[in-house]
């Protein structure tokens, strides 16, 4: 998959810097971080203020806010009037209003939307990918600390790349739109989101998840153990491998007949903690934001 260069850019990073303690000496330094947390430019023309944590609503705009309990108790309010509607196809907002939909029927809202595109969308363009640090590296060597760090840079950017692929075939679409490789775009339920936000803009809705970390794979093309042993290609070998993820946003512009048009992906920290077989082991953690920003063509 296409996502994969951006795994090996930066583990290629990883394994040069942790080669290089063939020909060091075997000092150490304590660990420290240096968060860096960089928002990515969003050229897709979203609203202001809607990929961050939270923000003021514009005066005027509806705005549907729901919190998750701990739990992830949640109850579905089915309203006995609505016309059914065509699995493939989300509610039509005159007949349903988006922002005045409880948290669970707007997650149901954009599943429908998002799974929607992936099959039946004429195709499906990417326009920027991001892929930068979210911290400085921790190595638990100290000349390593530092030497990561200038590589990582060197490899990542702190702003969004333009892309421009378009993915118009079944298997394309597949493979490159979230989930990649799967069939569907999401299986999230309420207990996966946090919190959910609906708000119009103009004849579209813009719809905010926030998905748990750990049901980031329901929605999200996530960082697999596999691709990071294949894209080292045996540079480097692992006693372990751990992956974890912040809580990560979908933002989705779905039109007002429920098809989507927009979507932005943000995982703001993907964390990889590596066990490197070298000498008597190395421990790395390596945590990097990525996200990718789709527009569907219809």
């Amino acid at each position: 998959m296409k996502q994969s260069k951006r795994f090996l850019a930066i583990l290629l990073a990883l394994a040069m810097t942790i080669a290089m303690t063939a020909c060091t000496s075997d000092k150490t330094d304590d660990t420290s971080t240096d968060p860096s947390v960089n928002q990515p430019a969003n050229e897709e023309s979203f609203p202001s203020g809607e990929t961050g944590e939270s923000g003021v609503p514009e005066s005027g705009t509806q705005e549907n806010t729901q919190a998750v309990s701990e739990s992830g108790e949640t109850s579905v309010m089915s309203d006995p009037h609505q016309p059914s509607k065509e699995k493939t196809t989300a509610p039509k907002a005159d007949n349903n209003d988006p922002t005045k939909m409880t948290k669970a029927e707007l997650v149901n809202y954009y599943n429908t939307a998002a799974n929607d595109a992936k099959a039946n969308a004429k195709s499906i363009t990417k326009t920027q990918s991001q892929a930068s640090l979210a911290k400085a590296p921790e190595i638990s060597n100290g000349f390593l600390q530092s030497a990561a760090n200038t590589l990582m840079k060197a490899f990542l950017s702190d702003s969004p790349k333009s892309v421009n692929e378009t993915y118009s075939s079944a298997a394309e679409k597949k493979e490159n739109f979230y989930v990649a490789g799967q069939s569907y775009s999401s299986k999230l339920t309420a207990s996966d989101v946090t919190s959910t936000t609906c708000k119009k803009s103009g004849s579209n809705y813009i719809v905010t998840l926030k998905v748990r970390g750990s049901s980031v794979s329901k929605a999200f093309s996530t960082v697999t153990k596999s691709q990071i042993t294949d894209a080292v290609k045996g540079m480097i070998k692992f006693n372990s491998i751990d992956i974890s993820y912040a809580t990560s946003t979908i933002q989705a512009t779905i039109g007002s007949n429920g098809r989507l048009q927009k979507v932005y992906y943000d995982m703001p920290s993907v964390t990889m903690n590596f066990n490197v077989k070298l000498g008597g082991g190395i421990q790395a953690s390596l945590a990097i934001r990525l996200g990718d920003w789709f527009t569907i063509n219809w």
